[in-house]
C-alpha cells in the first residue's frame, strides 16, 4: 500500500470518527419522547390511598361504618406508630401468636379499645 492511499485511508476514517461524534453531540440529536415526557412523569404525586383497592369487601351490619372509619383508623394508627414506634416488635409478636392479621389491624383494634375504655371510665 502506498503512503498516499494509506494518507487517504486514514483520513477517511478519521473524518467518519468526527462525522459520528458530531451527529452524536446533545444538540445533534432529537429528542426523544422518553426525555420529553420524564420531567413530568418523574414529579407526579402518589396516587390517593382511597383509591387503592385490595381490602376484602366489609360485610355486617356495621359495613358503612367501618368503611367511612377505615382510613381515619389507618390514620390513627400511623401517627401512633410514629409516636410511639415498634411496628416491627408488633410485627415479631403477632407472627408469634400466629395471628394472621396486620399491623394496622392490629393498632386499629387498640385504638377502638382505648377509645371504648376511655369513654365507659368517663361515664
Amino acid at each position: 500500500m502506498s503512503p498516499v492511499l494509506a494518507g487517504a485511508l486514514l483520513g477517511f476514517v478519521a473524518a467518519c470518527g468526527v462525522l459520528i461524534a458530531v451527529l452524536g453531540s446533545p444538540p445533534m440529536r432529537s429528542i426523544r419522547l422518553d426525555d420529553r415526557l420524564s420531567p413530568y412523569l418523574r414529579d407526579s404525586p402518589p396516587p390517593s390511598r382511597l383509591l387503592a383497592g385490595g381490602t376484602a369487601p366489609i360485610v355486617g351490619v356495621l359495613a358503612p361504618v367501618r368503611h367511612v372509619l377505615r382510613p381515619v383508623l389507618a390514620d390513627l394508627t400511623r401517627w401512633v406508630d410514629r409516636l410511639v414506634g415498634g411496628r416491627g416488635s408488633v410485627r415479631r409478636r403477632l407472627a408469634a401468636l400466629g395471628n394472621r392479621s396486620s399491623v394496622e389491624d392490629s393498632g386499629s383494634s387498640r385504638c377502638c379499645g382505648g377509645r371504648s375504655g376511655s369513654d365507659s371510665a368517663s361515664s
